[in-house]
């Protein structure tokens, strides 16, 4: 299975999604607005909850058993020496 029939089977259900409700709302917009409502209700709504989704997402900590490490600093100078000394403590760790 090949990378983009992968992109293919996890984009489908989203991309229909996204193409009824295009092509619903424009046939709801295009209607009388009612009294007792406004037309922007809806959308408005919509932004707000994909605001949300999208706050709770990027807030939400991630459930890595193992934290990443983050990069040290290498100096220029003796580069070659600190990146060996590094490959061979990763070999005795792992």
């Amino acid at each position: 299975m090949n990378c983009f029939s992968v992109i293919i089977e996890k984009a489908a259900i989203p991309v229909m999604t996204l193409m009824i409700w295009l092509a619903t709302n424009g046939v709801v917009m295009a209607q009388e607005p009612e009294v007792s409502g406004s037309a922007y209700t809806l959308p408005y709504l919509m932004v707000v909850m994909g605001i949300i989704l999208g706050v709770v997402c990027i807030s939400y900590p991630s459930r890595r058993r193992d934290r990443a490490r983050p990069k040290q600093y290498i100096p220029e100078t003796d580069m070659a020496a600190i990146i060996k000394q590094q490959e061979e403590e990763e070999a005795q760790e792992g």
